[in-house]
């Protein structure tokens, strides 16, 4: 599957979020993610793998994902060489037009939220609009664009 992905990422306060998530008895699946390159994942995430292309970090990029054929032990193996993370990723309801998803990546001692547009004119949807006031409270900064909140930088860091 090929498309555009048109995102901003939030880092938000790891302790405010945990307990919004926990007190409003919020669904996630665990995602378990290695990395080739910056650029190249491969993901296991509900039962299946898949491999993952994007293109250089920013709001706006490509995205190529192909399912794969991986075992347990192929994709261990991986982890045992490549730079990995693990995290637990919510969804947020959002029926906002011009949002295709909203979703909270949680770590061990860290957490982002994702909005991702379905167009570059999206992108002036104030975030009031996209989330909860109980949310927006529980944003830090924006880092979109910043190449240290990537995932593949967290997985070099260590970050759990």
């Amino acid at each position: 599957m090929n498309h555009k992905e048109i995102e901003r990422k939030y880092l938000l306060c790891f302790v405010d979020i945990c307990s919004f998530l926990s007190s409003n008895s919020c669904e996630f699946v665990e995602i378990h993610q290695c990395y080739l390159d910056e650029f190249t994942r491969v993901r296991f995430v509900e039962g299946k793998y898949e491999l993952t292309i994007k293109s250089k970090c920013d709001v706006i990029r490509d995205e190529f994902t192909y399912p794969l054929s991986l075992t347990t032990d192929q994709f261990n193996s991986l982890k045992q060489f490549l730079p990995h993370i693990s995290k637990k990723r919510y969804k947020i309801c959002c029926d906002r037009e011009g949002i295709v998803e909203v979703v909270i990546d949680v770590y061990d001692d860290m957490s982002v939220m994702e909005v991702e547009y379905d167009s570059i004119k999206s992108l002036n949807i104030p975030l009031e609009e996209i989330v909860s006031h109980d949310i927006i409270k529980c944003i830090e900064e924006e880092v979109t664009g910043d190449e240290s909140y990537s995932n593949y930088c967290l997985a070099k860091r260590g970050v759990k």
